[in-house]
């Protein structure tokens, strides 16, 4: 029920929004179709412009609007406004942190006038959501960045262990793998599947600073893996990662 072009917005190499709690989501009932609409859509009234994404390691920009649905019964205009939630999926080089604060901002595109600002903080899996996020037919700009960037990059002296990021998470192919480590040692970090069997070493060697490395998925089933990073005489930690094939 609509254009086929719309399937390739969604990219392995690209990252895009995902939405939820539409305000504009029909009400699907309780099983009894008297208590159903009869013609009805989740999250399907909301759109993004796939040429409008804008991505750097501390920024992430896409421009949202809302949209009408077509039906074997007519056209489902699209709504004046709306609200949803937001997630940036498929990261190519924005790094989202757990623990880390961030600010986001959306603007009106016909005049750039700000429409909301506020700050959300990352869930355990580094997954950051922008609750209710205001789109009107007209189009907005949604910006988020770090509100510090200690998060992102060096903040050895707020921590006593390693701090890792990966540039994307899940990961198809390869990702950027940055770790900063407390203090001056020998350090490892390795790979474990999900029953506690070390798959391979990402690392192991004396470390300082900031470390970056490559990591690539070649040679992995899809699934979830656990990286360690762990310094001497500082605790591990460890970070939860999605293969892609």
């Amino acid at each position: 029920m609509m254009a086929s072009r719309q399937l390739y917005k969604y990219r392995s190499d690209h990252s895009y929004p995902a939405f939820a709690n539409c305000s504009s989501d029909g009400n699907y009932g309780n099983g009894d179709p008297a208590t159903a609409d009869p013609i009805g859509n989740i999250n399907g009234a909301v759109d993004w412009d796939e040429n409008t994404v804008s991505e750097m390691w501390l920024r992430w920009d896409v421009t949202l609007r809302t949209r009408g649905l077509t039906t074997q019964d007519g056209v489902l205009g699209a709504p004046e406004s709306l609200v949803v939630d937001v997630t940036p999926r498929r990261l190519q080089r924005f790094i989202v942190a757990e623990q880390v604060a961030y600010h986001f901002e959306v603007r009106r595109l016909s005049d750039n006038v700000m429409l909301q600002s506020g700050v959300a903080t990352p869930d355990g899996d580094a997954v950051l959501t922008i609750p209710r996020v205001k789109v009107f037919n007209s189009g907005v700009r949604l910006s988020l960045f770090p509100t510090s960037t200690a998060g992102v990059s060096p903040r050895v002296a707020a921590s006593h262990r390693p701090y890792v990021a990966l540039s994307r998470n899940p990961v198809q192919g390869k990702a950027s793998l940055t770790v900063e480590w407390p203090g001056d040692g020998d350090a490892s970090v390795e790979l474990f599947d999900m029953l506690g069997r070390r798959v391979r070493t990402e690392f192991r060697g004396p470390a300082q600073g900031v470390t970056e490395s490559t990591f690539r998925t070649e040679g992995l089933a899809p699934g979830v893996y656990l990286l360690n990073a762990r310094q001497r005489g500082t605790s591990a930690t460890v970070r939860r990662v999605t293969v892609l094939r």
